[in-house]
């Protein structure tokens, strides 16, 4: 069901979910009802969209990972969209930081 929602939601219907989802519109209520109460959901004059708790858990979950590894799915996702040269070697202190271009097809 998260998954159902973009970084560009802002309000997503039950509707829209439904659609998105393939659940059945009264599982979709009680498994949306579910998350709005564990607040993983937040509701909205629009509809619904992930809340910031949800963001809360990804961060304690990239604290195991190394920068390489929280990093590459961002510079993957910037290239993506500007098709831009990457940085190859970027000083941060005493280490280096190696950040690793996705193969995209052209």
């Amino acid at each position: 069901m998260l998954f159902a929602f973009t970084a560009e939601d802002h309000g997503v219907s039950l509707a829209e979910l439904a659609r998105r989802t393939g659940l059945a519109k009264g599982t979709l209520h009680r498994v949306v009802g579910d998350l709005v109460d564990a607040r993983l959901l937040d509701r909205t004059d629009q509809g619904y969209r992930l809340s910031s708790q949800v963001f809360q858990l990804g961060m304690r979950a990239s604290v195991e990972r190394g920068p390489l590894e929280v990093a590459t799915p961002f510079m993957e996702d910037l290239y993506e969209r500007t098709h831009a040269a990457l940085p190859g070697d970027q000083p941060t202190g005493a280490a280096s930081f190696r950040c690793r271009r996705a193969r995209h097809p052209e």
